[in-house]
């Protein structure tokens, strides 16, 4: 895969009523860093909302803004999916999709073509949906499916 998108909710930051509790997790930025491979996050909020997050996270250190694409809350990501892909350049089948979410993230992202990685947090996944391409526990196994090799 030379590619990755992330959904931000619950993917790559968890996502606390309060803003102010968001802190910058380093070994998180730090992983994202050593994966070296072309990165944008697709999200749902508003885009106010989400930039917050994102700069509290320090997600801004890794992922540049203009690699953040948007939908509003209860739409399919298919089309911000897109998008990323012809800004990074990229087709579907070299990009792999990960989120937490069945209907948002994974049906989205298999609409778009690209493979999946539903993020479970031990859940089952639930009937229904497109199954995932692969199933990661945590976020930090990314590395190993990828091929890499990262001690946190």
């Amino acid at each position: 895969m030379n590619c990755l998108l992330f959904d931000l909710n619950n993917t790559l930051l968890e996502w606390p009523q309060d803003l102010t509790r968001i802190k910058p997790r380093a070994e998180l930025l730090e992983f994202l860093r050593e994966l070296d491979v072309p990165t944008a996050i697709v999200t749902a909020g508003t885009r106010r909302n989400q930039l917050r997050k994102y700069r509290a996270a320090g997600l801004d250190e890794v992922i540049p803004p203009q690699n953040l694409f948007f939908c509003p809350v209860g739409r399919a990501k298919t089309q911000p999916i897109l998008a990323a892909l012809k800004r990074l350049g990229f087709s579907s089948r070299e990009t792999l999709f990960v989120g937490d979410d069945p209907e948002y993230d994974i049906r989205s992202a298999h609409q778009a073509g690209c493979r999946t990685a539903w993020l479970s947090c031990g859940r089952s996944f639930p009937p229904g949906y497109p199954e995932p391409t692969f199933t990661l526990n945590s976020l930090f196994e990314l590395g190993a499916l990828l091929g890499e090799r990262f001690e946190l």
